[in-house]
């Protein structure tokens, strides 16, 4: 009977350490996530901050309907791609930035979008009308 309490006390205490250990693994993947998350909205914006100092220029050059892919540096292990449309024959431009990070382990990819709707002001000059982040 003794040895039966004890084996029982024993796996209660294994079960416990268990969960423990679950629990620890989730809230470091959760941290993890986060960072992840800070990191590519930074990384977004920095990518978006160089591709709106090409788009002007480009954007002039486009027919109505064009779209042309810009140059966009890598930040920080984030590949970045750009580009930017003309949709009509009047002021408006969309500009389209995403950042892209490789497969982490078996995590997979990890990526964020943003699009900025930009107006014309002047051959080299645009503002924002609408951000539209996406995840």
């Amino acid at each position: 009977m003794i040895l039966l309490l004890g084996l029982l006390a024993l796996l209660i205490v294994e079960g416990s350490a268990l969960l423990a250990l679950q629990l620890a693994t989730a809230e470091v993947r959760l941290v993890e996530e986060r960072r992840v998350a800070l990191e590519a909205e930074w990384a977004l914006g920095t990518a978006t901050a160089v591709a709106r100092l090409v788009a002007d220029s480009t954007a002039g050059s486009l027919p109505s309907g064009g779209v042309a892919a810009l140059p966009a540096p890598s930040v920080a292990g984030w590949q970045a791609r750009a580009s930017v449309e003309r949709p009509g024959a009047g002021g408006l431009i969309l500009l389209r930035v995403e950042v892209r990070r490789g497969a982490i382990g078996d995590r997979g990819h990890a990526v964020r979008q943003g699009t900025l709707l930009l107006a014309r002001r002047s051959a080299d000059t645009a503002i924002v009308l609408e951000e539209r982040p996406g995840w």
